[in-house]
């Protein structure tokens, strides 16, 4: 079951919220996980993301959400929690 309640994509950031937290992540932190763990199809995912305008921004990550969600949960969360504890 998916962590993520709400999940916002604005002109800069990625907005989600659990049910206690709230998180932004800018497009190049998602296309850097997509790269680093994606198979070729979300690595070429990747390559689009950190080409793309704003428009095809919102369309990337609006179509692969469920997968963009999954990204962030298992890969994002994690490095965040990490980083706010140093």
């Amino acid at each position: 079951m998916s962590k993520i309640k709400n999940y916002i994509i604005t002109h800069i950031w990625v907005i989600v919220e659990t049910d206690d937290k709230r998180y932004r992540f800018a497009k190049e932190d998602i296309a850097e996980v997509f790269e680093k763990f994606g198979w070729s199809f979300t690595q070429s995912l990747w390559i689009a993301l950190y080409r793309a305008d704003i428009i095809n921004t919102n369309k990337i990550l609006s179509t692969w959400e469920d997968m963009t969600k999954e990204y962030i949960e298992t890969f994002l969360f994690p490095k965040y929690e990490t980083d706010a504890k140093k």
